[in-house]
């Protein structure tokens, strides 16, 4: 059960409808937010609400189920297939209604334990200047806290638009390839990272990850169009 897949195809059908996620919300009694976190795939929708979720956008409910179309001549489905997609999708919302549930708690407990361990810190760290360090610390909250904002909101981004992950994976998969690089020079001593870079290490790093990157990259397209992954 894919809810990534799930999610794109309930906002495909939701634009061919014309309809906002305000509007689709208030048609199945939710939140647009609700809504979105379905076709970002943070989220799916609950066994009852598929069936007016369906009937909203003129499709069967095992299409919203599977993710795809499905043509009309097929259903429907055996019985046995429906059940089998039917647990798997129950899972699946439980899945991910577990993972949204660690994450938030995993961040308000990072949140919580900020400041008092940066206070710590600064008590434990022998400066006769507590109070200045103190007032310090206090005086960069307000940069923090924007810096907090800053990559909620990026991370939000992400989430949101599947063009702009995909981007960030991949350029993620690039700076991992180009750090092995570096390690793997200074392990043969091609160079260390206190040299200035020759012209021919430069080359190389740019080269090296470069060809690794685009292979990397070239086998996870071919896994996908084989479906193999």
């Amino acid at each position: 059960m894919d809810a990534i897949k799930i999610g794109q195809h309930i906002a495909a059908l939701r634009k061919d409808k014309g309809l906002t996620q305000q509007e689709l919300a208030e048609q199945l009694n939710v939140t647009a937010k609700a809504v979105s976190k379905w076709e970002t795939g943070h989220g799916l929708p609950d066994i009852q609400t598929i069936e007016p979720l369906a009937g909203a956008l003129g499709v069967s409910i095992p299409e919203i189920m599977k993710g795809e179309a499905i043509p009309r001549e097929t259903l429907p489905l055996p019985p046995a297939e429906t059940l089998v997609d039917t647990a798997a999708y129950v899972e699946e919302q439980e899945r991910l209604k577990r993972r949204s549930m660690i994450l938030t708690g995993s961040g308000i407990l990072l949140g919580a334990l900020g400041i008092p361990c940066a206070i710590i810190g600064v008590l434990a760290s022998g400066s006769s200047d507590v109070p200045g360090n103190l007032f310090r610390v206090i005086f960069t909250l307000p940069l923090a806290g924007a810096l907090i904002l800053l990559v909620t909101g990026g991370i939000l981004l992400i989430k949101r638009y599947p063009l702009i992950r995909k981007a960030v994976k991949i350029v993620l998969l690039y700076i991992f390839y180009l750090c092995a690089v570096l390690v793997v020079f200074q392990m043969a001593s091609v160079y260390n990272f206190g040299d200035n870079p020759t012209p021919m290490v430069m080359a190389r790093l740019i080269l090296y990850p470069t060809g690794l990157w685009g292979a990397n990259l070239l086998l996870l397209w071919v896994l996908r169009k084989k479906e193999l992954i």
